[in-house]
């Protein structure tokens, strides 16, 4: 795997005619940012991502910085970008365009109002794909990207950190203040989780790409690390920490070279397990965990050490009827919200099995015709937001639904494999690398925190894929490098 030394400015500065070397490198430099406006509006983008509390700032909930800086970035791409052709591979086009028509003949069909923008914000966040495929062109913008969003990380933990001490919430307080679980900037600890774990795994892609020969780079790598361990603990997200560990040894085994990776893999369970165990909430939040998780297995963990890990068999509800996997869904270590939601999503599926109830039909079937799912004690104040992406789909869309978003996910894998298997140069392989593990801790993890579809760092990892698909496949067509393999 071919390692090259990657030049900040690899665009030419136009040549000045003054004499005067202090103005020829003030053009030089304005040449050269004038050159990278995409990819400074795209890294702009990354970095207000995490900032979902701006949704306060405006009397419509659905506006936020990033996506008003979205909206320029689409006004460039139809001025000027779109003179750098479609950048989206075939395959890719089509399976993104058979789940955004599933998603508008669901809509036309049944017509939920709940669904407009379980439509309207896939069609947005895809518009972004396609202008980050368009932005990213060489292997500069990809670090730019990778960057940005460590950058990211680091400002959202710091935030995480500086809230917890000091026992303030941004927003939500009301919410999760009786909790303790941090939210730094996002609206749900979970996604706060989620994101803080796809921070690490790009993370650890510059760990994978960089000689960490020299001992002045393991300080700040380790610092980042450390502390996103921190602001992760915080979120006491318990699914969040199970994505955690669970994609650290995908990543040892997906990276190369694996030491560095497989030594920060360690730090960062050290880290982990250390702030858990000074953290009372957290560490008793872990114990439930592992006693929810040790009963779905067989054990006989007791109802008390679960906490509200609760399963069938622990709670007066009883679902109004059995359904399909209910003897599967009984025994996961998961709350009783989870589970009568579960088993609705289940009952509207076998109702509906070809075409579903339609997109965003799920609260208001859960509210009306499948009511009963609901726990007496709940139906003052039932949760009726599907936590289970699968299972939304199975419920909203059917058996359609499902061979559509088998047909995306098939392809998604498809193409990493190509890029991770095809890269000549180590930073490509590593980035797509990464690209696959964040689509990864997403499915994961909306297993449990649904927003999927809606996530906008799928749909950056969706473009990030087009763009480093398309390095990979320009570099196979150029005669092989001359510089020494690691």
């Amino acid at each position: 795997m071919a390692r090259q030394e990657i030049e900040l400015r690899p665009y030419p500065a136009l040549r000045s005619r003054s004499d005067d070397p202090a103005r020829s490198n003030a053009t030089g430099i304005r040449s050269s940012l004038a050159a990278r406006l995409p990819e400074c509006l795209l890294v702009l983008i990354i970095l207000t991502l995490p900032l979902q509390v701006s949704k306060t700032l405006f009397p419509v909930q659905q506006i936020e910085f990033s996506r008003l800086l979205m909206a320029v970035a689409f006004v460039w791409m139809l001025f000027v970008g779109r003179s750098r052709g479609w950048p989206i591979s075939r395959a890719m086009t089509i399976s993104v365009g058979l789940v955004l028509a599933l998603l508008v003949a669901s809509l036309a069909l049944t017509r939920w109002e709940t669904g407009i923008l379980l439509v309207l914000a896939p069609l947005y966040y895809a518009c972004f794909a396609l202008f980050v495929a368009m932005t990213v062109r060489d292997r500069v913008a990809v670090a730019m990207v990778a960057g940005a969003i460590i950058s990211a990380g680091v400002y959202v933990s710091l935030v995480s950190i500086t809230l917890g001490v000091t026992d303030v919430y941004l927003w939500r307080d009301g919410v999760f203040g009786t909790l303790g679980r941090g939210n730094a900037t996002f609206w749900d600890p979970n996604i706060a989780a989620r994101f803080l774990n796809i921070a690490l795994v790009v993370l650890f892609a510059v760990v994978a790409t960089v000689r960490m020969s020299a001992r002045r780079r393991w300080a700040p790598v380790a610092f980042c690390v450390v502390l996103i361990a921190a602001s992760i603990v915080l979120t006491q997200s318990r699914f969040g920490w199970i994505t955690a560990i669970g994609i650290l040894p995908v990543a040892i085994v997906a990276y190369r070279p694996r030491r560095a990776v497989a030594a920060f893999s360690g730090l960062f369970v050290v880290a982990f397990i250390a702030l858990v165990a000074l953290n009372g909430t957290a560490a008793s939040r872990a114990g439930e965990l592992a006693a929810g998780v040790s009963h779905s297995l067989g054990g006989d963990a007791s109802i008390d050490s679960r906490g509200n890990l609760v399963g069938a068999d622990d709670v007066t509800y009883t679902p109004p009827r059995e359904v399909i996997g209910h003897s599967i869904l009984e025994r996961l270590p998961i709350d009783g919200i989870r589970y009568y939601l579960l088993e609705a999503g289940m009952a509207m599926w076998e109702d509906n099995p070809i075409i579903g109830v339609g997109v965003g039909g799920f609260k208001p079937q859960i509210l009306g015709e499948y009511r009963e799912f609901i726990p007496g004690q709940r139906l003052a104040a039932p949760v009726v937001l599907p936590h289970t992406f699968l299972s939304q789909i199975a419920a909203e869309h059917g058996v359609v639904g499902l061979a559509v978003l088998a047909i995306f996910l098939a392809v998604l894998a498809r193409i990493v494999v190509q890029a991770v298997r095809g890269a000549r140069f180590l930073l490509l392989r590593s980035a797509a690398v990464a690209v696959g593990l964040t689509m990864l801790i997403i499915f994961i993890s909306s297993q449990v925190s649904g927003g999927f579809l809606v996530d906008p760092y799928l749909w950056l990892a969706i473009g990030m894929l087009a763009a480093i698909h398309r390095l990979v496949m320009q570099d196979r067509t150029r005669p092989e490098p001359r510089t020494a393999r690691s």
